[in-house]
């Protein structure tokens, strides 16, 4: 009876002198996120095609405004990029 215990007192004693978790260290409070200006800034807008435009002014109005949408599809890609990383979004 006397090893019974003094077994449970020992037991009780470890039980009681458990090491104290430590701190969760959190993260910050606020994520700061840097964005290119350029990204923020809207496209060049399309030219408007004359009303008396021949072959080579609707050739030329349509050769600028495709280089134009053509750099604004690209800053809008990078746009989603920067979206997608930022918000941690996974492709289904």
């Amino acid at each position: 009876m006397k090893l019974f215990l003094i077994a449970l007192l020992l037991v009780l004693t470890g039980c009681a002198t458990k090491p104290k978790p430590p701190d969760a260290v959190l993260p910050p409070t606020e994520r700061v996120v840097h964005l290119d200006p350029k990204i923020l800034a809207s496209g060049d807008k399309l030219e408007p095609l004359p009303e008396s435009a021949t072959w080579e002014d609707v050739l030329n109005v349509t050769i600028n405004n495709y280089e134009k949408y053509a750099a604004c599809a690209r800053k809008q890609e990078n746009s989603i990029f920067l979206l997608k990383r930022f918000s941690n979004y996974k492709e289904q």
